[in-house]
C-alpha cells in the first residue's frame, strides 16, 4: 500500500507540473531509475527488475483512476500495452526517469 501511495505522489506532483517532478524532488525505489535502466531491466537478465518498475508504473495510473474524479488512465488498456508504451517512450528519453514515464502517459491520453 505505501508503494502504490508514493507512486501516487509522484504523479500527483507530476500532474501539478506539467513539466514532470518538480526541482529538488528525489524519490527513492522502484520508478525512481531511468528510463535507461528501465530498457536495460526489460530488455536484459533483470526480469524481477522490470516487474518492479512496472509495478511502479501500473501503481502509478492505477492511483490517479482512484483519486482522480473521471480519470482512467489505461483506459481498458493491460499492463503488456502499458509497458509498450512505456519502452517506446523511454527508447526516446533515456534520461528521463521512469515516473515521468508514466506521468507522460497521463498527459498524453485523454482523462
Amino acid at each position: 500500500m505505501r508503494f502504490v501511495l508514493a507512486c501516487l505522489t509522484v504523479i500527483v506532483v507530476s500532474v501539478w507540473r506539467p513539466s514532470g517532478v518538480h526541482a529538488g524532488f528525489h524519490s527513492l525505489g522502484p520508478g525512481s531509475g531511468s528510463c535507461g535502466t528501465w530498457t536495460a531491466d526489460r530488455y536484459g537478465s533483470y526480469p524481477s527488475l522490470a516487474q518492479a518498475d512496472l509495478a511502479c508504473v501500473l501503481g502509478c495510473l492505477s492511483g490517479i483512476g482512484f483519486s482522480v474524479a473521471n480519470a482512467d488512465p489505461p483506459r481498458g488498456l493491460d499492463a503488456a500495452a502499458l509497458a509498450a508504451w512505456v519502452d517506446n517512450y523511454c527508447q526516446n528519453h533515456p534520461l528521463d526517469v521512469i515516473e515521468k514515464a508514466a506521468a507522460q502517459f497521463y498527459w498524453a491520453h485523454p482523462h
